[in-house]
């Protein structure tokens, strides 16, 4: 029963039984449901006729120290339920740009990391290692293609773009990225 009840998001479950172990059971299923689906279980209170309709759609574009710290807030500070997508093009976790230089010194991306995947996964947010393609306003999706060439779409209910800036290069004779010993760098690749 407790099953039911969260698989249909009723938000109500009949706790009489004809013993005492019955209903402990449903009470010991249900926590077991709220260990399973961390931040993502939430209780429906007044809404309980329709919790289902209250998750609110985020793809965030982009999985920089912005949208890092976005998808931070959005965890932390929404009241209601939020299912999160991250569109990233590289095929890192979030890192820290500013400490960009230390890269060279110890080669390890992990040292710079914001996030993980399996940060992602605990805190149920889809990830996708991929570049966003195209994005319809109108049908409120994004289209995506993954570094291995699968293509997708993702639906949204609001659209976050953190896509970063590129480094500035002053319009100088020979300063141009073909001249050897210019270079830029703005991502670990």
């Amino acid at each position: 029963i407790a099953d039911l009840v969260v698989g249909l998001g009723s938000g109500q479950i009949k706790t009489g039984a004809p013993c005492r172990s019955e209903r402990l059971a449903k009470y010991n299923q249900l926590i077991r449901i709220e260990e399973e689906l961390g931040p993502m279980c939430v209780y429906a209170g007044a809404k309980f006729r329709q919790p289902l309709g209250a998750v609110r759609k985020v793809v965030v574009v982009g999985w920089g120290p912005v949208g890092h710290t976005v998808v931070e807030e959005l965890l932390e500070k929404s009241k209601e339920p939020v299912a999160i997508t991250v569109l990233c093009e590289e095929p890192y976790a979030a890192y820290n740009r500013v400490k960009l230089t230390t890269f060279f010194t110890h080669r390890s991306p992990e040292k710079l990391a914001l996030g993980s995947e399996l940060w992602c996964k605990d805190n149920c947010i889809n990830l996708i290692f991929g570049a966003a393609t195209s994005i319809d306003c109108s049908a409120k999706k994004v289209s995506y293609k993954t570094r291995k060439g699968q293509e997708g779409t993702v639906e949204y209910d609001e659209l976050v773009m953190a896509t970063g800036s590129k480094p500035f290069v002053p319009p100088l004779p020979g300063l141009d990225l073909a001249t050897p010993g210019v270079c830029l760098y703005r991502t670990i690749d």
